[in-house]
């Protein structure tokens, strides 16, 4: 019978004889890429293993155990206080202590306006803080301490400072509708304070109170008399110098003011004076 058309005869494979120099040359590349892959994995359970006990050893050894907690910048508050509202603990491992959260406990204290924590190893931590600087008193329903920026940050209470500038005047419904406004007229109040305390007038009449009106005028009230003071709503450096020019001329002619209004935006040159 004849074979069927279009069938092809598969031919038998033919074994090529291969060359001994290269295969010897394979041999030994393949027995580099093998003791390489061993060497790197010996070399990576080493370095876990070195990493796990050094972290053990930091850990667990009594060399990084808490001895001293160094306090920088306290005043107001004492350093005993200060380690104790940061929740550090003597003899814990100083690697264990949570800084961030120790910070951010010593920052719920109102007198504490900025702190940085620091590992000084292998036994130490240092705590740098910075404390707010109180530069008035704030009457609002209670008083309040404020920074010379006019920043609110506590409530006053027996022990803190007292000999302060008295700011009246300002509400609950002024800091809650704008309350940078409100930071501002702090500012210029402790401002107008300072130009205040300057003068010769202040030996004589010490500044009681700044007392804010509806449109930002200040009256000053001072003395043991509690003599007013009107100066307007702008220009107080110059108001402030030319109340004491005013005063200076009235003790000439043994008169006693009970108030003075220097806040004629018409006239400045005006000053109306009230005598007992």
């Amino acid at each position: 019978m004849n074979a069927p058309r279009n069938r092809k005869i598969k031919k038998a494979p033919v074994a090529v004889p291969v060359d001994p120099k290269v295969r010897a040359a394979n041999m030994r590349a393949l027995a580099r890429k093998v003791g390489t892959a061993l060497a790197v994995g010996a070399f990576g359970a080493a370095s876990l293993g070195a990493a796990w006990g050094a972290h053990r050893y930091v850990t667990t050894s009594e060399r990084f155990s808490l001895r001293e907690v160094i306090v920088h910048g306290a005043h107001v508050r004492t350093a005993h206080a200060i380690v104790a509202k940061s929740a550090v603990i003597l003899n814990d491992n100083v690697f264990a202590v949570d800084l961030d959260k120790a910070r951010a406990s010593l920052l719920s204290d109102p007198w504490i306006r900025d702190a940085l924590f620091v590992r000084r190893l292998p036994d130490k931590i240092e705590i740098r803080v910075t404390e707010q600087q109180p530069a008035a008193i704030v009457l609002i329903d209670t008083p309040y301490l404020a920074t010379r920026e006019g920043e609110i940050f506590k409530s006053l209470e027996a022990g803190d400072p007292a000999d302060l500038p008295m700011i009246s005047g300002i509400t609950v419904d002024q800091i809650s509708e704008d309350r940078s406004v409100v930071t501002g007229a702090i500012t210029r109040a402790i401002e107008v304070a300072a130009d205040y305390r300057s003068t010769v007038l202040a030996h004589r009449f010490p500044l009681r109170e700044l007392r804010y009106g509806d449109s930002g005028e200040i009256t000053l009230v001072v003395g043991s008399e509690a003599m007013e003071v009107n100066l307007g709503a702008g220009e107080f450096h110059r108001k402030i110098a030319q109340t004491a020019r005013v005063v200076a001329d009235l003790d000439k002619r043994s008169v006693v003011p009970s108030a003075i209004m220097v806040d004629n935006p018409a006239r400045p040159d005006r000053v109306v004076v009230r005598v007992r």
